[in-house]
């Protein structure tokens, strides 16, 4: 395993304590917003390769469009927290407008591509890292993402879904003042097992899920998702967000709090047929 410079510092990472974001290592204090100099944990934003706070990224640029930077006044295509004038909601590899509904995937929250190019450009690459490599060459192959993805109906039994509540991460919102801090009783609802066929868009243990067939979570209870899921009939949305530091911050956690029992609160199993 080769080491690697921080960003900013350039100095040598130690593999298990970095951040990999916009397609660079930093050491966990070096990641920092470029205002106010806060560290950033999993949420940050980025503008013209700049690390931005939650607070900092509103009061520069506003209620404007994450790819041209412009006020928006009328219309807006949403991806996660990040917004866009429908006319620069596009692909960036073959340029195609991307509708409401459609298919996309966010990656870094930076680089947006419809779902035919994620899948041709990303898919194939996402679900190939092989054993034994570094912990950073796999970050960097399963970047950050917000994505929506479709699943077709299915009455294969097989073909299940299952996800888990927990508190909300209150890291999201620390400090940031905006949102008023974390909501008492505010779920984070993430998938803890799925088994579906391998050529649909990759969901993966961990995910959180944002919105089910265009509808937020936030809030709403797990027996009602699975409803909505399960009397759907017809093709599936999940809006889904992969953060992979998230994520491994999150496994050490809990295996340094073994023995301090289950964070994971409640799961429920979601079929799609």
């Amino acid at each position: 395993d080769k080491n690697t410079a921080c960003a900013s510092c350039y100095n040598t990472i130690e593999a298990e304590r970095h951040v990999a974001a916009v397609g660079q290592l930093w050491h966990t204090e070096c990641f920092r917003c470029s205002v106010c100099d806060v560290r950033l944990s999993s949420w940050y934003f980025e503008k013209d390769g700049l690390l931005f706070c939650r607070e900092d990224h509103w009061s520069r640029f506003g209620d404007r469009c994450q790819q041209c930077a412009q006020i928006i006044s009328g219309p807006v295509m949403v991806a996660g927290d990040h917004k866009f004038h429908p006319e620069c909601f596009r692909c960036d590899s073959c340029r195609i407008f991307i509708g409401d509904g459609e298919t996309y995937a966010l990656l870094e929250r930076s680089k947006l591509f419809c779902g035919a190019c994620y899948k041709h450009q990303h898919c194939s690459l996402l679900n190939t890292v092989a054993k034994g490599e570094s912990i950073s060459d796999a970050k960097r192959k399963v970047p950050h993402s917000i994505r929506l993805v479709e699943i077709p109906w299915s009455n294969a039994r097989t073909d299940r879904i299952r996800l888990a509540a927990a508190p909300d991460e209150k890291l999201l919102f620390a400090g940031t003042g905006t949102m008023g801090g974390p909501t008492s009783g505010c779920k984070s609802v993430r998938i803890s097992e799925v088994t579906l066929n391998t050529d649909l868009m990759s969901l993966r243990v961990g995910d959180k899920v944002l919105e089910v067939n265009g509808t937020p979570v936030r809030d709403v209870p797990l027996e009602n998702l699975q409803s909505m899921i399960e009397n759907s009939g017809k093709v599936l949305q999940l809006t889904v967000e992969h953060d992979p530091h998230l994520l491994a911050e999150q496994q050490q956690q809990q295996q340094h709090g073994a023995d301090g029992g289950e964070t994971m609160v409640r799961g429920a199993s979601v079929e799609s047929g």
